[in-house]
Formats: structure tokens, sequence, C-alpha cells
């Protein structure tokens, strides 16, 4: 267990409010020592500890932050055993998993977001409002009590999304005017700092990033729209994917291009145009099968060359695999005059092999 007490130094003379001046001259030193104790170049003398407690109000393990050691040790296997349940779609047990850590670290600014995290992943369950009132108390906790950037920012985020669902649209268009726009992201201001190849890697994961927020937002265009508008704005999508990705090495945009070619399948049935349905409906079926087949990767892609993908730290909304789901959309109503024929029972075999 490592021991670090330049943290807890910093945070203890914050809380009593005290300069490092201060907190030498009680202890009969220079205040160039309390200044390197605070930047982690070296330890007090063991003498002087219990001096330096006493005066702060703490143990001596608090102090040295052993105590912190150990909340940070259990957190972090938190931490872990979340990402193995989220990996797996096991959103109801990552709830669980964090309400446990909540109710042991009810102060835990961490542990505060990510189990707002966990209850906005119950989004396809209808987490309860019990739930999302926990939530929206939750962020403006932290809110309150932090002062991390990243910390403060998902938690905005997310209340945006916890008022939105209560019905309090007011307060999530407040929250939601505290972010910046697509423009003033620490992603685009990377770009004014960075060189070289870092540079340019950047510039490939802000490319891959702004595709899925295309993706989201065409997407939202076509929403009620008719079939003929759902089918456009899928075929933009897919348009964009194959130009960036132009080696076909997709990655985990294989689940966005299965989507959009199961919505241009599905309203293509509605219009009853059976040739354009049934071939939507292939590609979905071949994304899905990919999506669930493909293992880690590099890009070879021009644009995004050299970035990486691992299905391990894909987070997913269920257990359920992308041929799983295609199988059980396949069986609505839209699709009855399909149902028959030779290519749609092909694309039902495909899917139901894996």
């Amino acid at each position: 267990m490592q021991i670090s007490m330049k943290d807890t130094l910093c945070e203890l003379r914050r809380q009593k409010k005290v300069t490092q001046e201060a907190v030498a001259a009680h202890l009969g030193i220079t205040s160039q020592s309390v200044g390197k104790w605070e930047r982690g170049e070296g330890f007090p003398d063991i003498t002087l500890l219990p001096a330096l407690a006493l005066y702060f109000g703490v143990t001596v393990d608090e102090l040295l932050g052993v105590e912190r050691a150990r909340i940070d040790a259990k957190i972090n296997e938190y931490f872990a055993e979340s990402k193995k349940l989220m990996n797996a779609g096991e959103v109801v047990k990552n709830y669980t998993l964090w309400e446990t850590a909540l109710h042991e670290f009810p102060n835990d600014c961490r542990v505060m977001v990510w189990t707002m995290r966990a209850i906005e992943r119950l989004h396809n369950d209808n987490p309860g409002e019990d739930k999302l009132v926990l939530g929206e108390a939750l962020g403006k906790r932290v809110l309150a009590e932090t002062s991390d950037s990243r910390q403060r920012e998902e938690t905005i985020q997310l209340l945006v999304w916890f008022t939105s669902q209560l019905g309090n649209k007011e307060a999530a268009v407040q929250y939601a005017k505290m972010m910046g726009n697509y423009f003033s992201t620490w992603n685009e201001e990377m770009m004014q700092i960075l060189d070289g190849d870092a540079r340019k890697k950047q510039a490939k994961e802000n490319i891959r990033d702004l595709l899925q927020v295309l993706n989201n937002n065409i997407s939202r265009i076509g929403t009620h729209g008719t079939p003929e508008e759902i089918i456009r704005c899928s075929q933009a999508i897919i348009t964009l994917f194959t130009l960036v990705y132009e080696d076909g090495d997709y990655g985990f945009a294989e689940a966005t291009l299965y989507q959009n070619y199961y919505l241009m399948a599905w309203n293509y049935a509605k219009l009853g145009d059976s040739e354009n349905s049934l071939s939507a409906l292939e590609n979905a079926a071949d994304y899905a099968l990919r999506f669930d087949r493909q293992g880690s990767m590099t890009h070879t892609s021009f644009l995004v060359r050299g970035l990486s993908y691992d299905p391990d730290n894909l987070w997913k909304d269920s257990t359920s695999t992308a041929s799983e789901q295609c199988l059980s959309r396949m069986r609505i109503r839209d699709f009855d005059f399909l149902r028959e024929t030779e290519r749609f029972n092909a694309i039902v075999a495909r899917l139901s092999e894996t």
C-alpha cells in the first residue's frame, strides 16, 4: 500500500484555513519543509507526526493517507467489478453493486457519480421515480462538494437526464446551459496545445467521436418522421461512416451500421417495398454478426489509422447480443409479408446460428 500525505496535508490546511508558515511555526521548522511535504518531496521526521496530527485533529494514519489508500483500493475493486458487469450488459447487477458501494462510502463523490451512471444505465428497464430522485439528489451533492472539473462535467450531463426524466424541463435546460458548446470541449482545445503525432492522434479520436455525435443528431431528425425521411437519415449515417472507415474496419461502428440498416429495413417494410427491405435486413444481419464476433483491432482507414478498438471495454445496455436483438426485432408484424420468403428465412437461420 503506497503511503502519501501531500494531498492530505494540503486538504487539511485548506479546511483549517492556515498557511504553510503557520504550520511551520507551530512545529518550529521552516515553511520550506512544509512546502516539500506538500509537493511529495519528502516526509516529516517521525517525531513530528504526532504533533502534526494533533494540530489538525486527525490520527497519524489519516495524516499519512493510510485510510485514504484503503478506501481507494476498495473503490477501485468496485470499479473493476462494474467494468465486468457493464461489459456483459448486466445493468441491474451493476446498479446493485453501486448501491452497496454508496452505502459503504456515502460521502465519496466518485461513488456518487458512478451510482448516478448506474441508474442512468437502467433506462431500458424503467428505473422508477425513486431512483431518479436519488440520482438528482446525488448530482446536487457532487456539484456542491467537488471541485474536480471532470466529475462536475459528467454530473451536470447526468443531471440533465435525471431532471428531464422527472419532467422538470426547466431545470434540465439550466443544467444543459452550464455546459460548453461543441467548439469549447477539451477534445477541441487539445488541438490548440498538441503538435506532431500527438495532434494527429487527437484529431483522429475527435473524428471518431464526432461521427457518433452526427449519428445521434441525424437520427433525431428522423424521429417520428415519415418512413421516407427515416430511410434518408439512415442512408446519410451509413454514407458518413463508410467514408471515414473506408477499409471496412468499423470496430464499434458495426453496431451503428446494424441499427441503421435495420431501421431502413423496417421502414421499407412499412412502404411495402420487399426488395429493399430484404436487402437492408441482410446488411443489418451482416453487421450484427460482425459486431458480435469482433475482437480487438487497430484501425487501418486513413482518417482513424492507428486507433484501437477493444470489445472488453464496451458498455452494453443489455445481456443480449446484436444478433439476438436483430432476431427479436424481425418478429414485428410489419415483416409478416416477408416471413415466408426464402431470403427472410435465410437471414433468420444465419442469426439463429449464433
